[in-house]
């Protein structure tokens, strides 16, 4: 939209429809300034000269005109100082008010003093004076209001200060007024409209603490007005329309925190440059800011419901912030610098910010969309930005959001939109100027170690901007110049397209090496090496190298003492080649290292010998070996000597030790073979030789057994043999006697006995056999065994059945069988048996195990012999006692319905309990807590009556031996309709009482007067006249109480909850079978059928009530618009909207005429409306996803579309809430759907699948 329409638009707003500054008769010609005499006097007017209007009664008297003109004839002064007082027959009255019109016309005017009491100026009481310049209100210290146009075209050019008694400021009260300055009292809370309107000379006003309004026009042409005190007027709630349009604000505006509305044109058409919101604003007007300079970032409060069409049209800003989801008018950000917004949940309305003009320097090198611009709106970002009508060669991929500028280009423009569903949002021509610096670079030649970076070889400009590219003689990229390797290195510098590019050698430098260092060892009659940490390499360029094993060898290497050269072998030259000749060109020098051995003294020593003991001499197996160290103790040789070479002293075969000795033949051997070196004194050289004892001796201990006599172990002759063994040689076999060995537990008894050595005979016997370890002879045993006779083990088997009788019963034989382990038969007795834990019998119901008695068990051992042993056996022999079978029985009940539920009945039937013979066992009347009602209800009808399942166990494990078969006991309780009274006179069939009736009255068959127009009593379900109830199934609005096919109206299909069709009971009747029904009027306002009215079914199971009759502890919104929560009952006095899906929590429910309402525990009024709320916790899906491709669709009939997602895209959806289709159709029921954002989907898991 172009300017020059814009401010066409802003102007008729203002000046023609009714909200700008046009005021007729005023406004529109002002009477020019004329210059005045502004000396004043401090004496009172004289009362004569005023006319006067008295209040007898409060004593206050009205100036309502003047008997003179002031200034203009005779002697009257030209300074008018009204009177505080005045006296009227004989009494005084303090002046308090200035009428209307009260000093007309009196131009002669010059200055204006006001009584102290004075508390209203009327409406134009000193409009259009021409020469008044001065008013004095300083006096006036109780003056509340001052009318519309009081001092319009004032002259005084000097400021005004209110008094803080003033509350009111009229219309027009200052219009076309000189003032450059106006200071509010602090009591002033409204301005009226255009009350300071067009104030050429006003420079300044100062606002107070309690203003609350700021009236429409307020200030509107008061092109100097650039100093308000907006921090100060911290009340200000309300900014009216065009109240500061075409006024002379500048610099940022800090809107005061409490203000909640911004009128239209509020302050359009200033030089406003920056505007700040606070948290309690909630609207701003169309063209509110309109033609301002507002630059860098305006931000909307997140509780801003409504930015107005064109509310800052025509700025300076560069960024919006929208930190809430306001509602945004059309154009309301056109014409600005915009290239930043974010509005994550506000939606940008179509031509919401078109037309913008925004310029950027570009100091980067390469420019992006980001660069450019940060949006967040409407779901779109910076890439769903369209560019077009480039300039200067330059390209765009959106893709990449990246644009491809040409070399040496220094500015270039474009054009852009964003565009929502093919509306235009946001538009606008960008100009980017770029700054392309001069490149400049020379090529060099360094050496490997120095240092290098990018400054080194540039010579141009803006080093900073450039990108700095290295490559390799391969093409490699690589960060920096590898100053560690020899080589070529191609360094550009480049800013976007431009660049050069320029080589950096780097050379290694030539250096020498050589090795260096020296050792000395003493002689060890073999080859040696040089030790590494003797020696090192110089290198000429103070490098170092660390020697490895094999980098350096004795020259012409040998054994004998001498000094030898140390040079670096082929491997060590290589090593240093491969660390630095990457660096340095390397020349080796002539080695300066040496190796000396040198003669040394030597010590001889012979080695023990061991062995175990094997019945042979030491000499048999040993040969001893002589070793020659240095005397450093490194080994120089060894020497075997033969026999007659050495000395065992006392050769023997015995454990023991055995010294050995050197013979001189050994001596001379050792000498001759160690002839290089000299030993000190070989004659002391010996060793030892050691026998140890034969530690692989096994020992045995023979056992035995016999069948249990009666004498213990030690009694039974028992000789066991103790076997040595050495592997398979038997060193001895000894014979143990009584005495000799121990018996663990001596006894006679069946069983297992340990036999072992007695601690003297292992004494005696290490002395015997001492050349051999027998100290394992205590862990040697063997066992002895008592063999117990043959045992015989048994199973009974059988059942028996009785049945309870009161006596005592116990198993008889001839129902049983025993069966012997060893095949022995055994034919059972009754004196055999008996039931466990029971040995005197049973009596009570129950079955019992059967087992042998000690009797029998006697018995039956004696049967078996002496030698057999009876044993435990096992019994799965049982022994039943069954209950008797007896009958319980409960009396039916009934009443005549009375409105109660039949638990509410007082029934009490009594229980009556019989055995098998019919004699009464027991008579019980039972309470509530004892038996079930099943569907428990007052509607008239048959009930089910059944023992409750404690009563039952209860009564179970009173009478233990009897079966009553009481879970098949069942009586039946019985409500039957009240018989049809007769026709009470003055009865509610023609409507005539305000009252609702309880029990409705039923109309005749043909609703006027019939045959039959009795009252009928129904239950309590029946919905009371008046209330509205709602159909939950299929059901028909028919013309006749009858139902018949040719009289139905409409069909109404089943409804989702939320829209099942409602109507007004408006009556009642019956058709020829009795059944009730309603009279009704259609009350669903949105369907064809609305108003439509006739008969319905009253039956439970299609109709209930709409709304909850009793408390919930908590209810779920479910109304798609939510419900909302209200100070009073009536459902008045908003506080808030509660969403669909909020879960509240229910104090208590009441009446509210014949509907109900929840009481919150916040104390709020909410609907109880069944369609609206829901009892309890229902859970809302938070998210869906779609199963394969899906539409997304603006409206919930999903007619339409306006998003596509394919199946690749596993869309997933966040849930807001769901709704159905077919809203307001009485005979389509509506499918599902789940409102996402932007729209609809379907709720069809076919499509779609739940995810939490």
């Amino acid at each position: 939209m172009k300017q020059s329409k814009l401010t066409a638009v802003l102007l008729t707003l203002t000046l023609g429809i009714g909200t700008g500054i046009v005021d007729t008769g005023y406004l529109m010609s002002p009477r020019d300034a004329l210059a005045a005499d502004t000396a004043t006097t401090g004496e009172s007017t004289p009362q004569s000269d005023f006319k006067w209007s008295f209040d007898s009664v409060n004593k206050t008297a009205t100036v309502t005109g003047a008997n003179v003109w002031f200034g203009q004839s005779g002697n009257t002064e030209s300074s008018v100082v009204i009177p505080d007082t005045v006296t009227n027959d004989g009494q005084t009255y303090k002046v308090t008010s200035i009428g209307s019109h009260a000093f007309d016309y009196q131009d002669g005017v010059v200055s204006v003093t006001l009584p102290k009491y004075l508390t209203t100026i009327g409406e134009s009481a000193f409009a259009y004076l021409k020469n008044l310049t001065n008013v004095d209100f300083s006096q006036a210290t109780n003056l509340k209001t001052i009318g519309n146009l009081a001092f319009v075209g004032l002259q005084q050019t000097t400021s005004i200060t209110l008094p803080d008694s003033v509350t009111t400021i009229g219309r027009l009260a200052f219009a076309y007024a000189h003032v450059s300055q106006v200071n509010l009292g602090q009591s002033v809370q409204t301005i009226g409209e255009k009350a300071f309107a067009a104030m050429d000379n006003l420079a300044k006003v100062s606002l107070n603490s309690n203003l609350v309004s700021i009236g429409d026009q307020a200030f509107v042409y008061d092109s100097k007005l650039s100093d308000v005190n907006w921090s100060d007027a911290t009340s200000l709630k309300d900014i009216g329309e065009g109240a500061f349009v075409y006024a002379g604000l500048k610099g940022t505006i800090p809107i005061p925190a409490a203000v909640q509305s911004i009128g239209n044109q509020a302050f359009a058409g200033n030089q406003i440059t920056g505007v700040t919101f606070d948290d309690a604003l909630k609207t701003i007007g169309t063209s509110a800011f309109a033609y301002n300079k507002i630059t860098n970032t305006v931000t909307i409060p997140k509780g801003v419901t409504s930015v107005g069409i064109q509310a800052f049209v025509g700025n300076l800003i560069k960024e919006v912030d929208l930190l809430g989801s306001s509602s945004i008018g059309a154009d309301a950000f056109t014409q600005n610098n915009i290239t930043k917004i974010s509005s994550p949940s506000a939606q940008l309305p179509t031509s919401g910010a078109v037309g913008q003009v925004a310029t950027i320097v570009a100091d980067q090198a390469t420019v992006s969309i980001g660069d450019l611009f940060s949006i967040d709106t409407n779901g779109k970002t910076n890439q769903n930005i369209d560019i077009s009508n480039l300039t200067n060669g330059v390209t765009y991929d959106q893709s990449t959001g990246k644009f491809d500028v040409p070399a040496k280009t220094t500015q270039f423009s474009f054009t852009w939109t964003l565009k929502d569903n093919n509306n235009q949002l946001y538009s606008g021509n960008y100009t980017v100027d770029r700054t392309v610096p001069t490149i400049k670079a020379h090529p060099s030649t360094i050496y490997i170690g120095d240092s290098w970076k990018a400054a080194d070889n540039y010579d141009g400009q803006d080093l900073d901007k450039m990108t700095v590219t290295v490559k390799d003689q391969s093409g490699k990229t690589l960060t920096s110049v590898d100053t560690s390797k020899a080589g070529t290195y191609y360094v550009t510098y480049a800013y976007g397209n431009d660049s050069t590019t320029v080589p950096v050698v780097v050379a290694k430098k030539s250096i020498t090496y050589g090795l260096i260092g020296s050792q000395t060892v003493d002689y060890n009659g073999q080859v040696q090496q040089p030790t590494l940490s003797n020696y090192s390499v110089s290198l000429s360029s103070g490098d170092s190298y660390t020697l490895k094993d094999g980098d350096i060898a004795v020259k012409d290497n040998a054994a004998d003492a001498k000094t030898y050269q140390v040079d670096l072998t082929d491997q060590g030259q290589k090593n240093i080649e491969a660390a630095y000749g990457d660096k340095y060109n390397l020349t080796q020098d002539s080695s300066g290292a040496t190796f000396t051995i040198r003669d040394g003294n030597a010590t001889a020593s012979l080695n023990d010998g061991t062995k175990v003991y094997d019945g042979q001499v030491a000499s048999k197996s040993y040969q001893p070996t002589v070793t020659v160290k240095d005397s450093s103790g490194n080994t120089l040789g060894t020497l075997a000597l033969s026999a007659g070479q050495y000395e065992i002293v006392g050769d023997d075969s015995k454990v023991g030790s055995y010294p050995i000795k050197l013979t001189a033949t050994g001596i001379a051997a050792i000498e001759a073979h160690f002839s290089n070196v000299s030993f000190s004194d070989l004659s002391a050289v010996s060793a030892t030789y050691t026998i140890t004892p034969n530690e692989n001796v096994v020992a045995t201990l023979s056992g035995g057994s016999k069948t249990y006599d009666g004498k213990k172990v030690s009694e039974s002759g028992f000789t066991p043999t103790l076997t040595l063994k050495d592997g398979d040689n038997v060193i001895a076999t000894v014979k143990l006697e009584k005495g000799q060995y121990d018996i663990a537990n001596d006894d006679s008894k069946v069983g297992s006995y340990s036999i072992t050595i007695a601690a003297s005979e292992i004494a005696q016997l290490k002395t015997t056999y001492s050349d051999y370890d027998l100290s394992k002879l205590t862990s040697v045993k063997s066992t002895y065994t008592i063999l117990a006779p043959h045992q015989v083990s048994y199973t009974i088997q059988g059942s028996q059945s009785v049945g309870f009788d009161g006596k005592v019963h116990l198993p008889a034989a001839s129902h049983f069988t025993i069966t012997m382990s060893d095949g022995t038969k055994v034919a059972l007795q009754d004196s055999d048996l008996m039931v466990a834990d029971h040995e005197n019998g049973v009596t009570d119901a129950g079955s019992y195990r059967v087992v042998l008695s000690d009797s029998g068990k006697t018995r039956i051992a004696g049967i078996l012999g002496a030698s057999n042993q009876l044993v435990d056996g096992t019994s799965t022999a049982t022994l039943t006692v069954t209950k008797q079978k007896g009958t319980a029985s409960l009396p039916d009940g009934s009443k005549v319905y009375d409105g109660k539920k039949v638990s509410q009945s007082n029934y009490q039937p009594t229980l009556t309990l019989r055995d098998a013979n019919g004699t009464t066992q027991a008579t019980i009347k039972l309470t509530a807590d004892q038996y079930s009602i099943e569907n428990d209800g007052s509607a008239v009808g048959s009930y089910s009556i059944t023992l409750t399942s404690a009563e039952i166990k209860a009564l179970q494990a009173k009478y233990p031996n009897d079966d009553f078969n009481l879970n098949a006991v069942k009586a039946t309780y019985t409500i039957t309709a009240q018989p049809t009274p007769k026709p009470t006179p003055g009865g509610n069939g023609g409507g005539g009482s305000s009252a609702t009736p309880t029990t409705p009255s039923t109309p005749s068959s043909n609703d006027n007067s019939s045959s039959s127009s009795s009252t009928i009593v129904e239950p309590s379900t029946v919905a009371k006249k008046g209330a509205v109830v709602y159909a939950i199934k299929k059901i028909g609005l028919y013309g006749s109480k009858d139902f018949k096919q040719r009289s139905r109206k409409a069909w109404y299909v089943q409804k989702p909850r939320i829209y099942r069709p409602m109507f007004v009971v408006t009556g009642y009747s019956r058709d020829g079978n009795g059944n009730l029904r309603y009279k009704v009027r259609d009350v669903n306002h949105l369907t064809k059928n609305r108003n439509q009215t006739g008969y319905i079914t009253a039956s439970w199971k299609y109709v209930r009530p709409v709304y909850y009759q009793s408390r919930q502890k908590t209810i779920t919104v479910i109304n798609p618009r939510g419900v909302n929560g209200y100070r009073k009952v009536n459902l008045s006095d908003k506080v808030k909207n509660y969403k669909q899906g909020s879960v509240l929590k229910v104090k208590k429910v009441v009446n509210y005429h014949l509907t109900t309402r929840f009481i919150l525990d916040n104390g709020q009024y909410v609907t109880a409306n069944r369609k609206l709320v829901q009892m309890g916790h229902r859970r809302l899906p938070k998210s869906v996803r779609a199963k394969g491709a899906i539409n997304r669709y603006a409206n919930v009939n999903l007619t339409k579309k306006n998003k596509h997602y394919p199946k690749s895209a596993h869309k997933r959806f966040k849930v807001y809430g769901f709704d159905y289709s077919d809203a307001n159709s009485v005979s389509h029921h509506g499918r599902l759907r789940y409102r996402v954002a932007n729209g609809y989907i379907t709720g069809n898991t076919k499509y779609i699948s739940i995810l939490k």
